[in-house]
């Protein structure tokens, strides 16, 4: 009787233990699924804030051609991007280091680090390679100032300079109500950033339903990236820009097969290259050639 009594509590113990694992299981696969129902929410509010639209769930998502933007606004903009009262020399206008068809950058290096792409810059959280600009509007009056940039000096004295040109003078009138001030001027170059996006490429198409858009090698590239955690860096639209790794900014990939250089210092030309340094960087030949392949496609 005594054993029987002992061969019950025995199993007993063993049908909790058994319920504690499964009921810790469920906890946990529950915890797991709000935890990424709440990444999916958040992603899926940050995309639409660029009229983006997305479940949340998937990593890739299609650029637009252009963000919302103020035409007026972004035309002046596309003007002020050139002009020499807004920079110390010349050769410091923000075209003379954005290079808008080589990417966005001139592949030099400026600060200690390579000039950033401006295209797709409106889709980071936070600027400069040590992520110290909190926004775009920031970003552009620094670039302005800072002698480290087109050192134009303090942003109201280059308002001044501004004033002289009677047209730039009648344009800003017709694109804002107070006219030219330091803030509009910034504001301008922000609604022109808002029209520097590299949609259009093949992997938009691919993301916008055309499975014929890339080829089965960028696709294989495509499945490599995800596989070997590419994405716990280059993620969110632009494939980079949201996050800080090793106290420097990550780069966006989007329209990086324009760029000349690759890394922050510039050092690198070749692609394959870049890979191999890259954490879980140890590709095989045809595994590199596909994702470089991919690259390219962005």
């Amino acid at each position: 009787m005594k054993k029987t009594a002992n061969r019950w509590v025995v199993v007993a113990a063993l049908v909790a233990a058994a319920v504690a694992v499964v009921g810790t299981f469920l906890v946990h696969g529950w915890s797991e699924r709000r935890r990424a129902d709440a990444v999916a929410a958040d992603r899926q509010a940050f995309l639409a804030r660029f009229g983006i639209l997305s479940d949340g769930r998937s990593p890739f998502v299609a650029l637009p051609p252009v963000l919302p933007h103020g035409s007026l606004q972004a035309g002046l903009g596309a003007s002020l991007f050139s002009e020499r009262k807004l920079a110390r020399t010349r050769n410091r206008t923000c075209a003379a280091c954005h290079l808008l068809n080589e990417g966005g950058t001139d592949g030099k290096v400026h600060g200690a680090v390579v000039t950033r792409p401006v295209f797709n810059a409106v889709f980071a959280p936070f600027y400069l390679h040590d992520g110290s600009v909190s926004n775009l509007q920031g970003l552009v009056r620094r670039m302005i100032e800072d002698a480290a940039f087109s050192g134009a000096g303090p942003l109201e004295k280059a308002v001044v300079k501004l004033s002289a040109d009677e047209k730039l003078l009648a344009r800003f009138r017709q694109a804002y109500p107070d006219g030219l001030t330091a803030d509009n001027v910034v504001d301008a170059i922000v609604q022109h950033c808002h029209t520097l996006i590299s949609g259009n490429m093949p992997f938009d198409a691919y993301c916008g339903g055309r499975a014929d858009a890339l080829t089965p090698q960028q696709i294989k590239g495509m499945e490599l990236f995800r596989q070997r955690n590419c994405l716990s860096c280059h993620d969110g639209p632009a494939l980079g820009t949201l996050k800080m790794s090793e106290g420097r900014k990550v780069p966006a990939l989007r329209g990086i097969s324009r760029r000349r250089v690759y890394l922050s210092d510039g050092s690198c030309g070749d692609l394959g290259a870049v890979l191999a340094r890259m954490p879980e960087g140890n590709f095989e030949a045809e595994e590199r050639a596909a994702v470089v392949s991919f690259l390219k496609a962005l």
